[in-house]
């Protein structure tokens, strides 16, 4: 009985641990690695989930993996900016389109939400009708 305590006890501070952890990332920190695609909208429009696609966040750099298992470098940067509310998230290509956008990240799911005409920053997470905003939604693999 209490070996099994002892369990319980580990347990308990192993979890809180990474708890503890997370309150001390940044934004930078919590989103790097695999993020599977879940949902997404665009003008208002819910698309079905996309089948096993991956965006693998390294460092500043935006790596996209497809169904098919291969990994797709998008020739993008990412930087995020949590002084803001909602948070500023922008990518940036090396042709030089970027686009602005925001989002939410939580310790297993991921919000982005662009402008898709790479004009104005988004300011809810909301993609409606006649907006041109993109809302991706991933959970962390």
């Amino acid at each position: 009985m209490l070996a099994m305590g002892a369990v319980v006890i580990v347990a308990l501070v192993v979890a809180n641990f990474w708890d503890i952890v997370w309150l001390f990332q940044s934004d930078f920190q919590r989103i790097q690695g695999k993020w599977k695609v879940v949902s997404m909208a665009v003008a208002g429009e819910t698309w079905p989930a996309i089948d096993a696609r991956y965006f693998i966040f390294e460092g500043e750099k935006v790596l996209f993996l497809d169904k098919d298992g291969t990994l797709e470098p998008l020739n993008a940067d990412f930087r995020l900016d949590e002084d803001h509310q909602p948070a500023w998230f922008d990518i940036v290509n090396t042709n030089g389109n970027s686009g602005q956008g925001i989002y939410e990240v939580s310790r297993d799911t991921l919000r982005v939400l662009l402008d898709a005409r790479h004009r104005d920053r988004p300011t809810t997470f909301e993609s409606k009708g006649d907006s041109h905003a993109q809302l991706l939604v991933f959970e962390r693999e």
